[in-house]
């Protein structure tokens, strides 16, 4: 791994202490990571889930995007996942697994300022404003 990926891990593992991270070399610089048991807010079930991602080679110069989450990801009132972003019947690179990818692409990326660690914290954000969207439109 880069020093620059390896850095973005210790990131994660500092602002998810607590929660579970596993990494993959990707084999060019890159790794696959999953930080487990991260809340997803009430809109969602299971309200728990692992969330994973590639950090590509050249991080941070590039958007960390797409996530994958748990494969049985559903909503809590029953209503079909918003697709984009929500698209099941994917799987988790590196690990194999099948997943659910959250698409959320950043744009406006800027390794000056963004990291791994706080996309993930904007992912985990976006679920948990899809619960204040649903009691609004209640």
């Amino acid at each position: 791994m880069t020093p620059d990926v390896e850095k973005g891990i210790a990131e994660i593992q500092h602002a998810f202490a607590g929660h579970g991270v596993e990494t993959v070399e990707t084999g060019d610089g890159g790794a696959y990571v999953i930080v487990a048991d991260l809340d997803l807010g009430p809109a969602f079930v299971p309200r728990s889930s692992w969330i994973g991602f590639t950090l590509p080679y050249n991080y941070p110069l590039a958007d960390v995007y797409p996530h994958f989450a748990c494969p049985d990801l559903a909503t809590a009132d029953g209503t079909p996942l918003p697709t984009p972003p929500l698209n099941s019947g994917q799987s988790m690179p590196g690990f194999n697994r099948p997943a659910t990818m959250v698409s959320r692409r950043s744009p406006r990326w800027n390794p000056a300022h963004d990291t791994a660690a706080l996309k993930l914290m904007r992912i985990i954000g976006w679920f948990a404003e899809q619960a204040a969207q649903t009691r609004a439109a209640a």
